[in-house]
């Protein structure tokens, strides 16, 4: 009797497993597939759009940071800032968000906020020139 429970609760632990993978599957592919509209904006509405879909698609930091660059550089900042402070909130401690935040601070012009990421991004990565 023990090794049939015992049979049956391995086989519920597996069918668990299976299920969370193709779940976590699922939100990896949607969090790429967010990230990878942001190629794609051409307007500031298309941009806020792209990053609403990074925000609620991605759960670390890793990729609105990259987002965020990639929103800078196209020109949309409202939207590269909102994917930085998502990024520095989510994972204080991941050297991309202070990146991206110190990006969009110098686009910005706010050397306050271009300050603190340079000097979060040293403690976090000493060899990083990044930011300058």
């Amino acid at each position: 009797m023990a090794r049939m429970v015992l049979r049956v609760l391995l086989a519920v632990a597996g069918v668990a497993v299976v299920s969370w993978a193709g779940v976590r599957d699922g939100d990896v592919r949607s969090c790429e597939a967010a990230g990878l509209s942001t190629f794609k904006v051409r307007t500031d509405a298309e941009a806020d759009r792209a990053a609403g879909r990074v925000e609620a698609a991605c759960r670390g930091a890793a990729l609105p940071a990259s987002a965020s660059s990639v929103l800078i550089r196209r020109g949309a900042d409202d939207a590269a800032r909102r994917l930085a402070r998502v990024a520095v909130a989510r994972e204080p401690e991941n050297a991309a968000a202070w990146v991206a935040a110190g990006t969009v601070a110098r686009r910005d012009g706010d050397e306050a906020a271009l300050a603190e990421a340079r000097a979060r991004l040293r403690r976090l990565d000493p060899a990083s020139r990044a930011l300058g």
